[in-house]
């Protein structure tokens, strides 16, 4: 007897167990959860923040993006979006645009979390896991510690402005795109979401989410059929002034590239008697206070160098001892992250080795607070007097056969240790140039000859990065005659004959 009741109490136990299984599996199946594409009803626009907005990525709504992580079933869906600012920039506080639907929407209040991650390098994903972020946080917040304001109540779904103060102050570096991802963490039901709309900056929002088997990341037209962005903005207590930087670079021909030069340390070599350019650069990087107006530029210029000509043109220029003084005037206006940029070339008069600075120095106008803004830039340059290559020596073969391919090295040595090339006259109306080379390394030319005669090879070599050219050096090439092969009726005939081989020789020059 109470081996039947142990029994029957068994087997209501697997009863009820068999049952709760079924259950999980028909949730499974159909709670909204199972089909990110649905549509939760609701739209608008939340007021946003108010102050020093330093990322604005729009806080209307079309939709809510699923958003969660519930560890009790191992469901995850993650939403990221990216953003980028000009210059080093500190962000305090996040706001953004999130919410419930499904059972029990009007109650949600989940924690809520934020992670920041580098870009993967493609500019279209990042390169981790809101969980593990690469840049930082994840930091989570309890609904009673998140600042919130209800939007919308569509009887289905639930819309609040949400905003929270990070607990520390994280700054993000200038001209380098990151990514933002915020998630709720609770049990579901209800079901959470990010606030989401159709127009979209930088590239469209991404979607990661092992439960539903999209990898991380997914871009969010594959999972939604369109492309969209996420409600968010990221604000700073700093505040928002406007800038303006000027950076003056001087063209380098030996690293053909353009060097910032900014102490007397870093002063790049000029020759005298050369000329270079000079590039300024006035860059509106006051990124949240709007176009920069009334723009004045002026470059000083030591007399070490002879001023000659700009793009554009000045409005004024003049020289007074010991300077040369050089003016522009914008009218704007010169809208964030916009650039202007004036070329300046001089003529270096020296003396050897003088080291001057050159100063530029810009100024403009803004509709923000403190309204004027200016800086300014250093250029150093040394003036030296500088030696022409030597001579090249030219190493090969003095003689050679016609059609047979020749060649020799030819290298040279440069005072101030510039990089040479050779220009080779081959003396039978063709010529070379050869690549660059260190000073004093050899390199190989081969040319070919296709008729008989006395060549005379005439070679110079010439500084790569400044012109200077060497003496001529040369070589004498002698390419004979080939020998005949005579036929043997014809040396018979000279053996008959011997007088005919002097007619041969002296008449007719073939012998």
């Amino acid at each position: 007897m109470d081996k039947r009741k142990y029994f029957i109490k068994e087997a209501i136990v697997l009863v009820i167990a068999l049952s709760m299984i079924l259950s999980t599996s028909v949730i499974a199946e159909t709670d909204d959860f199972q089909t990110p594409k649905t549509k939760i009803e609701g739209s608008g626009q939340a007021p946003g923040a108010i102050g020093s907005v330093v990322w604005d990525n729009g806080m209307e709504y079309e939709n809510l993006m699923a958003t969660q992580w519930d560890e009790s079933i191992d469901f995850d869906s993650y939403v990221a979006d990216d953003f980028h600012f000009d210059e080093d920039t500190t962000v305090l506080d996040v706001h953004w645009v999130g919410g419930y639907w499904g059972t029990d929407y009007d109650i949600g209040a989940f924690d809520w979390c934020i992670s920041f991650m580098y870009d993967d390098g493609t500019g279209e994903s990042p390169d981790g896991h809101p969980q593990t972020p690469t840049y930082a946080g994840p930091y989570c917040f309890t609904w009673d510690e998140i600042t919130k304001e209800v939007l919308e109540d569509t009887g289905t779904s639930i819309y609040y402005e949400l905003s929270v103060d990070l607990p520390e102050t994280i700054t993000f570096y200038g001209c380098e795109k990151f990514w933002i991802s915020i998630w709720a963490e609770g049990q579901y039901p209800p079901q959470s979401g990010w606030g989401a709309h159709e127009t979209y900056q930088l590239s469209p929002a991404v979607w990661g989410s092992d439960y539903f088997g999209y990898t991380f990341w997914t871009p969010g037209f594959e999972v939604q059929g369109y492309d969209f962005d996420m409600a968010f903005q990221l604000t700073s207590d700093e505040g928002c002034e406007p800038s303006v930087d000027v950076e003056k670079y001087v063209w380098d021909p030996c690293a053909q590239g353009w060097i910032d030069a900014d102490t007397e340390a870093e002063a790049i070599d000029l020759p005298i008697c050369t000329d270079v350019q000079f590039k300024i650069v006035i860059h509106n990087n006051g990124e949240c206070c709007g176009a920069l107006y009334d723009i004045f530029v002026g470059d000083m210029m030591h007399d070490s160098l002879k001023y000659i000509s700009s793009d554009p043109e000045p409005d004024e220029w003049y020289y007074d001892p010991p300077y040369y003084y050089i003016y522009w005037y914008f009218p704007g206006p010169l809208d964030p992250c916009n650039t202007i940029e004036i070329y300046v070339t001089a003529h270096v008069e020296g003396p050897d080795c003088s080291v001057d600075p050159n100063y530029v120095e810009v100024q403009a106008y803004s509709d923000c607070e403190p309204y004027y803004v200016y800086d300014w830039d250093w250029a150093w340059v040394h003036a030296y007097e500088n030696k022409p290559p030597s001579p090249p020596i030219i190493d090969g073969p003095n003689k050679g056969g016609e059609g047979v391919e020749l060649c020799w090295t030819f290298h040279s040595t440069d005072p101030n240790g510039d990089p040479v090339q050779y220009i080779i006259d081959w003396g039978d109306g063709s010529t070379d140039t050869t690549e660059c080379k260190p000073s004093c390394v050899p390199i190989e030319v081969c040319h070919t000859y296709a008729e008989r005669g006395t060549y005379i090879i005439k070679a110079i070599a010439k500084d790569c990065c400044w012109g200077a050219e060497s003496t001529e050096s040369t070589l004498e090439v002698e390419i004979p005659r080939p020998r005949t092969v005579y036929h043997s009726v014809f040396l018979q005939l000279i053996e008959r004959f011997p007088f005919m081989s002097k007619i041969f020789r002296d008449v007719l020059g073939i012998m």
